[in-house]
């Protein structure tokens, strides 16, 4: 079944989120929107895919819109390994029932206040304490929280991820990504 969108609806502190949104926005020909430029020009009914960057768990601003359009689908944006783990983890800690899609995205350290960087290190932290509970995940979480944090700049952006979600989306099939 083809779902007819209206817009794509992201909110971006640093830019990664905002260039996968424009990414997946032109290749499925809808227009793309700030959350406040969509509470303008969109209605209720309007049929929106949403992207937004995590902060451990927490989708950013997920509150503000959740009730403001008809979400098909939303696409969470973090620099966790892409695994069904983080996606559940978000999903659960969001109350998310919609469709789903987690993408990698880049994190500048030297951008972060000092209270973002705090709340890395903690979350950190968080993270190694599920072992327990996930342990064969957690042991990839730990590792790749080790590379996250030796570095002062990532960059994990890849447009070609979108492409299972603009070939669920696409509404011909001459927009279709192979």
């Amino acid at each position: 079944m083809i779902l007819v969108l209206d817009a794509i609806v992201y909110y971006s502190k640093y830019g990664t989120t905002k260039k996968y949104a424009l990414y997946v926005a032109e290749a499925l020909g809808v227009p793309l929107f700030t959350i406040k430029q969509a509470k303008k020009n969109l209605n209720k009914d309007s049929k929106i895919i949403y992207f937004a960057p995590v902060y451990g768990p927490k989708l950013k601003k997920y509150s503000k819109i959740y009730h403001s359009f008809l979400i098909c689908a939303v696409c969470a944006v973090g620099i966790m390994p892409k695994t069904a783990l983080t996606t559940e983890i978000i999903k659960n800690e969001n109350l998310i029932y919609k469709p789903i899609y987690y993408y990698r995205g880049s994190l500048d350290f030297s951008k972060l206040s000092f209270w973002e960087r705090c709340y890395f290190k903690k979350f950190k932290k968080n993270i190694l304490r599920y072992k327990e509970v996930f342990y064969d995940s957690a042991i990839d979480y730990e590792l790749a929280l080790d590379d996250v944090f030796s570095s002062k700049k990532i960059d994990f952006l890849d447009l070609e991820d979108t492409y299972e979600l603009i070939n669920t989306y696409a509404d011909k099939n001459d927009r279709l990504i192979s």
